[in-house]
């Protein structure tokens, strides 16, 4: 569920993300050179965004441990009705579309890049993934795939 603001903030208040961002930003340690890219590809579309976002992460390790600020600098701006912040939803939509790529088809959605526009479609919540009852225990993390009960 992503739920969005009820009451307008109060004068001189800040969203977090945004706070956090000014952290980033005053500490220097993204590089404006590595975000360019990144925003002209937003402005392209959310596919061309995947492709490069992608690149950058694989490439730059700044990028990969900033994943957070740098797509609520970069996606942010391109969401609807002050969603920037939502923009970190992007990168789990992503990671759960490549992580369970079936699972998030039999929900109804193509990729990541659908799953993400169902969850700013509809804020009162979303099916993200549909799982087989026979693909459960592949879920559980321990080798053996059984539950640790202690």
């Amino acid at each position: 569920q992503l739920r969005r603001p009820l009451f307008p903030p109060l004068p001189g208040t800040l969203p977090e993300p945004e706070i956090w961002a000014r952290l980033v930003r005053a500490l220097g340690v993204v590089d404006e050179a590595d975000l360019r890219p990144l925003r002209e590809a937003a402005a392209q579309g959310r596919q061309a965004y995947t492709e490069a976002f992608l690149a950058a992460a694989a490439t730059n390790p700044t990028v990969a441990k900033l994943t957070a600020y740098v797509l609520y600098e970069t996606l942010g701006p391109t969401l609807p009705d002050g969603l920037a912040g939502a923009a970190a939803l992007w990168g789990l939509a992503q990671k759960t579309a490549m992580a369970y790529p079936d699972a998030v088809r039999r929900a109804g959605h193509a990729d990541g890049n659908a799953l993400f526009d169902a969850i700013l479609e509809r804020p009162s919540g979303v099916t993200f993934t549909v799982h087989n009852y026979e693909d459960d225990f592949a879920l559980i993390s321990h080798p053996d795939h059984k539950i640790a009960l202690e």
